[in-house]
């Protein structure tokens, strides 16, 4: 409106710093961005397990050391499909080279 009537500019700067206080409480907030702290920097402390297929494929159990990032992948699984459970853990033990046992096993981005 003070644009409209062509007030000075002087006044119309200042609107933006006049804030009811009603409206500071009812305005939504901000959303903040979801983020994780970063893996620590160490051979098997955190280890992601998933299980890939490309169409028909054969299905591969993918091992990542979060922490270095070293990648290893076992076939799991001729023909495709989803893996016993104790098929994809012996892959894992036997393949993967686990110094201590991991202390945290990440799955389909869970803990």
């Amino acid at each position: 409106m003070l644009k409209a009537s062509r007030s000075p500019a002087k006044p119309i700067d200042a609107v933006p710093l006049f804030k009811c206080d009603d409206c500071t409480k009812c305005a939504p907030t901000a959303p903040t961005s979801k983020t994780l702290a970063p893996h620590p920097y160490a051979f098997n402390q955190t280890t992601g397990l998933d299980c890939l297929e490309v169409g028909d494929s054969p299905t591969f159990l993918n091992v990542t050391c979060l922490g270095t990032c070293f990648q290893q992948t076992n076939l799991v699984r001729v023909g495709g499909g989803t893996p016993q459970c104790q098929c994809a853990w012996t892959h894992f033990i036997d393949g993967f080279p686990v110094l201590n046992g991991p202390s945290t096993i990440m799955r389909a981005g869970t803990t």
